[in-house]
């Protein structure tokens, strides 16, 4: 291999690509060099076996797995259903490979045995149980994706996922545990497959989750930074402390207070303590409700965006306002309360020690729920004060709202402003070699910006940029209309023009039609504009109007023969339409975040600390990674071929317009007017 002898036997046998054998050979130095590396390997070559051939013998080689991490899930799956039977078929020896998710993807079968013995009268609840029996019959794994539960059964998961609780230390059923069975697995397989945020978790966790493993490879590695920031920082949410308010139960229901307080007075242990948190847990349902009711509503009266589903209000941009000071005042109520509880199940714990009682598997499971569900809250307590009164230097702390949901539909999110300086210590220091790859890694030819992002400034990290194989010249033309009204002017204008562009194009015989937007409020402001026209001439798709989720919408667009879907952030990136699936790009502005993201603002703030220009340091490297990643969803393969509509002036007129152009693909740029469009679209109606 070392001689290359491995390469030219694999050349034998398989298609050639010259950019798949380069990224072969720079993953494999630096694994040998112990050094880490970025790689952009542009759409076409082969990413993922340019990474696991080297991973394979790697790990042969040394006896320690390589970790795969990946973003999204459909690209873990695509390595165990294809890939890796490819590998199988490569080498004249087995690749063991081997997929680890979080604990919570597993089911505890300790815990599924304790709740099928529940009474139980809640249909879903009873449903849910009946899927999971069936399944069981069925499963390897054990893992949540593989079973499609209804909305009750997700609350019924919660407790039967897989947690530090799920065994007895001498338990037999511990040898089937599935999640121990997967772990199990990793520490035997050549290759583990995981994902960003597990990857991050603590230290502790990693070395159990890894084995030996010091070799890694991060895939869709644009998104390793944000996965870093999402593990490092912290949330408190409505949902979660309801659920768990909800889980405990009062004394007159049939919830795990109620439970407990019978299981206390059975070993001879007064009941008093349970009035008493029967009393706390009350005020707590009633307290939080009001506390993130006013959190939603402070947030509404000072975003007030009638057209938008998210809103975010950064902490501390507007400085202390009486209304601020009432939502402190809340917050401090609702921790004092869930401390005091806290409190009386720690003496609660204290009696029930001194009278050292068995209790029967049956029991001991409860206790564990109960006491599981009450650490829970502590947790969220320290977190939750943390967030308000106690936020962390260089942490950039915001609140999250769903203006059309529940009133107390709201969340407060923390996140660091610096999290390469945490990776570079808490993760890239402790590896022999890191390879991150992504189609999208590079701005302005250089791998600077992302290597600044992601900590590895003082690794001095290998770089490698593979261009694609298609020929863009032959497949794709790109074209920047001349007639468009600038964005900075009225901006019914602006709709008005992306309209008669977006029909124009819809035009074209069994054209699909992808639309990237920036912002929702844009977005349906077209919708509205052309579903009110009678002579659209195909299906009309808007996320988050024509009904149901993001992938749902997706299916319904690969569905028909002839249809245009607006879309906005979910389908810049991340979403696949090979062949005939897509005909026409269209981008109706360039993509950069609103100035107002707490995120965004936060790191532009720094930068101008700093002494940078916000927009230079900031701004502008993300809308470029992002412009990449929204031009690669036109061609997935050789075969592909279409259209890239920029509607954006501003590529053309501006100062920065020439980092975009040098961002496109070597293709064909054509800048027409309207009426050239319409000429060239009948041209090729025939």
């Amino acid at each position: 291999w070392e001689k290359d002898g491995g390469l030219s036997s694999l050349d034998d046998r398989f298609d050639k690509r010259e950019g798949q054998t380069k990224m072969m050979r720079e993953v494999w130095t630096a694994f040998q060099n112990h050094e880490h590396a970025l790689i952009e390997a542009a759409t076409g070559i082969g990413k993922t076996l340019g990474y696991l051939v080297p991973a394979a013998i790697h790990a042969k080689q040394t006896g320690k797995p390589v970790v795969i991490s990946t973003y999204t899930t459909l690209l873990q799956q695509q390595m165990i259903n294809r890939d890796i039977p490819l590998l199988e078929k490569i080498f004249p020896f087995p690749i063991k490979a081997a997929v680890l998710k979080g604990r919570s993807h597993y089911l505890s079968i300790r815990k599924f045995k304790h709740i099928l013995q529940e009474d139980d009268d809640n249909y879903d609840s009873v449903l849910a149980k009946a899927q999971i029996l069936v399944w069981l019959t069925d499963t390897e794994t054990g893992d949540l994706s593989e079973i499609n539960l209804p909305s009750g059964g997700k609350l019924l998961w919660d407790r039967l996922a897989y947690d530090s609780h799920s065994y007895a230390e001498n338990s037999s059923i511990r040898k089937l545990c599935f999640y121990e069975r997967a772990k199990a697995r990793a520490q035997k397989a050549d290759i583990i497959i995981t994902n960003h945020a597990l990857l991050l978790t603590d230290e502790a966790n990693q070395r159990i989750h890894t084995g030996d493993a010091d070799t890694f490879v991060i895939d869709e590695a644009h998104h390793f930074e944000r996965a870093a920031g999402e593990q490092y920082g912290a949330r408190a949410d409505y949902v979660f402390l309801h659920k768990r308010l909800m889980r405990l139960g009062t004394l007159k229901q049939r919830g795990i207070l109620k439970k407990a307080e019978r299981l206390y007075r059975s070993a001879g242990i007064s009941s008093e303590s349970f009035f008493q948190m029967d009393e706390w847990l009350a005020q707590l349902l009633e307290e939080s409700d009001l506390f993130f009711t006013a959190v939603h509503s402070f947030v509404k009266r000072r975003k007030p965006r009638n057209d938008l589903n998210r809103l975010l209000y950064k902490i501390g941009e507007t400085g202390e306002s009486r209304a601020w000071n009432r939502l402190e005042e809340g917050a401090r109520r609702l921790c004092s309360m869930l401390y005091d509880m806290h409190r009386l199940f720690t003496d609660q714990k204290k009696n029930l020690a001194e009278k050292q009682a068995s209790f029967t598997s049956r029991q001991a499971f409860l206790l564990d729920e109960y006491d599981s569900c009450i650490n829970d809250l502590e947790e969220y307590r320290k977190t939750l004060g943390r967030l308000m009164f106690d936020p962390v230097e260089d942490e950039v702390v915001w609140i999250e709202i769903d203006a059309k949901g529940a009133k107390n539909a709201a969340a407060i999110y923390a996140q660091p402003l610096d999290t390469g300086e945490i990776l570079a210590d808490r993760f890239f220091t402790e590896k022999k070699s890191v390879v991150l790859t992504s189609g999208t890694l590079v701005v302005e030819n250089s791998f600077g910006y992302m290597i600044k992002k992601l900590g590895l400034s003082d690794f001095y990290p290998r770089t490698l940029q593979i261009e694609s194989p298609f020929s863009y010249d032959k497949h794709m033309n790109i074209m920047i209309p001349t007639d468009v009204s600038p964005i900075q002017n009225d901006p019914g204008d602006y709709i008005q023009d992306v309209t008669r562009y977006v029909k124009a194009l819809a035009k074209q015989k069994n054209a699909k039609v992808l639309v990237l937007f920036t912002s929702h409020d844009m977005l349906r402001d077209v919708y509205h504009t052309i579903k009110n026209e009678e002579d659209f001439p195909c299906q009309l798709l808007a996320q988050g109007i024509s009904g149901g989720s993001p992938v749902k919408v997706m299916k319904l667009f690969k569905s028909y023969p002839h249809a245009v879907l607006l879309g906005t952030n979910h389908f810049w990136e991340g979403v696949d339409f090979p062949g005939d699936e897509l005909t026409t790009l269209i981008i109706a502005r360039l993509p950069f975040r609103p100035p107002d993201h707490p995120v965004e603002s936060a790191k532009c703030d720094r930068a101008k600390r700093r002494g940078e220009s916000p927009f230079q340091a900031v701004s502008l490297p993300e809308a470029v990674l992002a412009f990449r990643q929204g031009i690669g969803r036109l061609l997935r393969s050789e075969k592909d071929s279409g259209t890239v509509v920029i509607l954006d002036r501003r590529i053309r007129t501006s100062s920065y317009g020439t980092v975009f152009m040098k961002a496109l693909p070597p293709a064909k740029v054509m800048e027409p007017t309207f009426l050239e469009l319409e000429a060239y679209i009948a041209g090729l109606n025939g």
